[in-house]
């Protein structure tokens, strides 16, 4: 007895995505998008002690998006007392 051979896949097809296609682009205009996707990158810059109690805590803050990214300005050491106290 012998294995049957395994049929090929044929190639995949080039896509294109288009600009309209996009589900961030739908119902927004790019600046918004844009505004929003530079806020969310700041908040990279939020202290690890800071990150640690938001996500892994799920310690709640009374802050909105707009002032976390403000605090993210700040020096590492004066975070967690401008986010939770």
């Amino acid at each position: 007895l012998t294995a049957p051979r395994p049929t090929r896949l044929p190639p995949p097809k080039p896509t294109t995505i288009k600009s309209e296609d996009s589900r961030y682009e739908r119902g927004t205009t790019g600046g918004q998008v844009n505004r929003y996707v530079s806020r969310i990158i700041r908040l990279a810059w939020l202290s690890p002690p800071v990150l640690e109690r938001l996500v892994l805590q799920r310690e709640p803050t009374v802050l909105t998006l707009k002032d976390l990214c403000a605090v993210a300005e700040l020096a590492w050491a004066d975070q967690p007392g401008r986010v939770f106290d």
